[in-house]
């Protein structure tokens, strides 16, 4: 799970999207969430949270066990 990293509040906005209803069902599905908006966001986070952790390993010096092609899902 990705940690928010500051105190401030979130700020939230409507967005309009286009989105394949059965990739959302199907994240619901593997995150075990009910709502869509909740669902977008964890995935969203799960991403972010992804590339943290790339970047943290290639900054040790562990480019070589990262899979470059993954990184950019």
């Amino acid at each position: 799970m990705v940690r928010e990293t500051s105190a401030a509040p979130v700020t939230r906005v409507r967005k309009n999207m286009r989105l394949s209803q059965e990739l959302l069902d199907e994240a619901k599905q593997a995150l075990g969430l009910d709502d869509e908006t909740e669902t977008v966001t964890m995935a969203l986070k799960r991403i972010v949270g992804n590339k943290r952790v790339a970047d943290g390993i290639r900054a040790l010096g562990g480019s070589r066990i990262i899979d470059e092609s993954r990184v950019h899902d």
